[in-house]
């Protein structure tokens, strides 16, 4: 259902596919398949064209359709929000791009080694605790100590959902499934 400032309607009613989808740059168009209980299947690409305008049609149908943004009720934090606390002004520092455990070797409890530096530069350092954290919340707290300063937790939280909501794309561009437990959509989804 849609939901209207007058009342609910049924996508079907307004011509709308019977299918999520995302569209990219309107030249990529991603079908999401769904089971009975709303569980991911898995995603469907096209760069069709015929396919690609009939969802720009359906998207801008069902615009005409949505609730103004005064009118919908929004979560104590708005999306926006979230990403200010990540767009703010930080020290910069030599930071690793994309720390990530699989990144991180270690042997006897000592970190032996760090690879792939194809992203490293300036950067926010949060950045890279973030990283090195998203998907692991219940470490937070060990990385956080160990770091030896304090630390804005929104600040990290904010990184989090936009390096999510980045993976997003690559994921599907490269095979994968941005719901499959612990990728993109589902992290971001745990912090909802």
């Amino acid at each position: 259902m849609i939901r209207t400032s007058r009342s609910p309607v049924c996508p079907l009613e307004l011509g709308l596919p019977g299918f999520d989808f995302w569209l990219f740059d309107s030249r990529l168009l991603v079908k999401f398949h769904f089971d009975a209980a709303a569980d991911t299947l898995g995603v469907e690409l096209t760069e069709e064209p015929a396919a690609i305008v009939q969802a720009c049609q359906a998207r801008d149908t069902a615009w005409r359709y949505a609730v103004p943004l005064g009118e919908f009720t929004m979560p104590a934090l708005s999306t926006r929000q979230v990403a200010e606390a990540a767009l703010r002004l930080w020290n910069p520092a030599f930071t690793h791009g994309d720390l990530q455990i699989a990144h991180v070797f270690v042997d006897g409890g000592e970190v032996t080694g760090i690879i792939d530096w194809s992203e490293a530069g300036q950067g926010d350092a949060l950045y890279d605790l973030a990283t090195f954290t998203l998907g692991h919340e219940e470490h937070l707290d060990d990385v956080i100590a160990g770091y030896g300063t304090d630390v804005d937790l929104d600040v990290i939280h904010a990184w989090w959902s936009l390096r999510s909501l980045l993976a997003v794309r690559w994921l599907i561009e490269y095979g994968f499934d941005p719901f499959a437990p612990g990728c993109g959509v589902d992290v971001l989804r745990s912090r909802m």
